[in-house]
């Protein structure tokens, strides 16, 4: 049931649906947003496919996430080889101290569980 309204609400509720209505208009046109009719009811909308997603936005999908994978799959080599950089030179400056045998076997041990986790992980 609708609430009966006054004068003033209704001037101004056809003032702001107005405007909703033109901004949507625009953005609808120039961004390619859908109506509620097209997006939910399927109205227009070819049956066969998967609405409201068509072949060239799920292939623009796919290339998007092809970039994003390609350059967090980059960043996450890079860092792997740092690390690895890193753990080489911990390893190399620490065998240049003057330890006993036993310290340092106990320690490389100890590191090669970690670094193996670490790569495992």
């Amino acid at each position: 049931m609708m609430k009966k309204v006054g004068f003033f609400e209704g001037v101004i509720g056809e003032m702001i649906a107005g405007v909703v209505d033109t901004v949507y208009g625009i953005a609808g046109d120039s961004l390619g947003f859908k109506s509620y009719d097209t997006l939910i009811f399927n109205n227009g909308v070819d049956l066969n496919g998967t609405a409201p997603i068509d072949d060239s936005t799920w292939s623009l999908c796919m290339t998007w996430y092809r970039i994003i994978a390609l350059v967090s799959g980059g960043l996450v080599i890079i860092a792997c080889v740092v690390t690895a950089y890193k753990f080489i030179l911990r390893w190399y400056i620490y065998r240049k101290k003057k330890r006993s045998k036993r310290q340092f076997n106990e320690n490389c041990s100890r590191r090669l569980l970690y670094y193996i986790c670490t790569i495992i992980y």
